[in-house]
């Protein structure tokens, strides 16, 4: 892992290889804790980099900030207290995905999450009737 998380210094300004990189390092991480259920759905990412180019660079786009994660990782792995590692992970992930769509959401999906618009969108008029 240890090995994994250094390479990924050298990837930081290819975002393809660095999501390959990043695959790998759960990867290991995944056979570390035995989970084999995860790893099955691992897999299904492990495709995106390569039939998902242009998502995947989206998706990585904060490369350089990520490289500290992967030392936390390790330590939680190393620990092996499951449910401290559970727990921070879930956290983690959570702040990530807001930190995400708060930079990638198009305003009015942003503003409907927040709560800040309940109207609907003016929707089209069927044929033939006026409206």
């Amino acid at each position: 892992m240890r090995a994994l998380a250094a390479e990924q210094k050298n990837r930081v300004s290819d975002p393809i290889a660095f999501a390959r990189g990043d695959i790998a390092f759960q990867r290991a991480i995944v056979r570390a804790t035995g989970n084999v259920g995860l790893e099955l759905v691992l897999n299904s990412f492990a495709r995106l980099p390569e039939e998902f180019p242009d998502l995947t660079a989206s998706l990585y786009d904060r490369r350089e900030e990520s490289l500290a994660f992967y030392e936390g990782c390790i330590e939680l792995v190393r620990a092996g207290d499951e449910e401290t590692a559970r727990i921070t992970v879930r956290r983690m992930l959570e702040v990530i995905d807001e930190d995400w769509r708060c930079r990638n959401a198009p305003p009015e999906v942003d503003a409907r999450a927040n709560g800040a618009s309940k109207e609907r969108a003016p929707t089209k008029a069927k044929k033939g009737k006026k409206t």
